[in-house]
């Protein structure tokens, strides 16, 4: 899936929402029951350093992210429980990786839930079969907040995209930043006519690899409304998308 598939698929999951069609729980669950999925203590992962690109149709324009992080806490004032790491994809180290970030860093949002996580690649706008995972170009893990939709995306753009390489070249009405190894972009844009809002945090690397979004849709009639509604700190999205373990090679079969 390239990275205008994903925001396109993302686009329609979250406009049937608003028109009473299927969750996103429910669509990435469909076909997907009785996998089997095994608990594990820990996860697969690597040391590498992360060197990413993106698209600049990666950022649909407007609003921005919230800038107060308070501590997660469910309604009760109880510490909130992360959501264990599963063995989803097997004979794969990626999919435990991508749970393991996201619970590193925002493992105390209350009411997070795993979806799913699968690979997919270029010629797939959507999973693909987990057997093909050694040619996976990138690895998705979905989540919900409540209300709240979270796609983490890690891969790697077709060969032809155009990259983002400062912060000059990002989208109008984006914030983009400096960060140690590359530039940070982030906006908050409306999916449909009374919402929901879609909140998009991008990582662009210094050198040529993967690309790194975080995207959470927030139930919302606007971009304003829906940023003070978010559930995900910005602390926790930037550690996450920055997270140097966020990589994995780039398929034999693609180079």
């Amino acid at each position: 899936m390239t990275t205008e598939q994903l925001l396109r698929t993302h686009f329609d999951e979250t406009t049937r929402e608003v028109r009473g069609g299927p969750t996103l729980q429910a669509s990435l669950n469909a076909g997907r029951r009785g996998r089997r999925r095994t608990l594990v203590a820990g996860a697969a992962g690597s040391a590498l350093a992360v060197a990413v690109v993106a698209t600049t149709g990666v950022l649909v324009s407007g609003g921005s992210p919230p800038s107060a992080d308070a501590p997660a806490t469910d309604p009760a004032g109880a510490p909130a429980a992360a959501p264990a790491v599963e063995d989803i994809v097997a004979d794969a180290d990626l999919d435990e990786l991508l749970q393991t970030v996201v619970v590193d860093h925002l493992g105390d949002t209350p009411r997070l839930k795993l979806v799913d996580v699968f690979p997919s690649d270029w010629d797939h706008n959507g999973p693909m079969p987990d057997a093909d995972h050694a040619d996976a170009t990138d690895w998705q893990a979905a989540y919900t907040v409540g209300d709240t939709d979270m796609l983490l995306f890690v891969g790697y753009p077709m060969p032809g995209e155009p990259a983002l390489d400062n912060c000059s070249d990002a989208p109008d009405g984006s914030a983009c930043s400096p960060v140690a190894g590359g530039l940070v972009v982030e906006n908050g844009s409306l999916v449909a006519d009374g919402g929901p809002v879609r909140f998009t945090t991008t990582y662009v690397g210094a050198r040529p690899g993967v690309v790194v979004n975080l995207i959470e849709t927030v139930p919302g009639v606007d971009v304003e409304t829906a940023s003070s509604q978010r559930v995900l700190t910005r602390d926790g999205v930037l550690a996450t998308v920055t997270d140097p373990r966020l990589t994995f090679p780039l398929p034999k079969s693609r180079r």
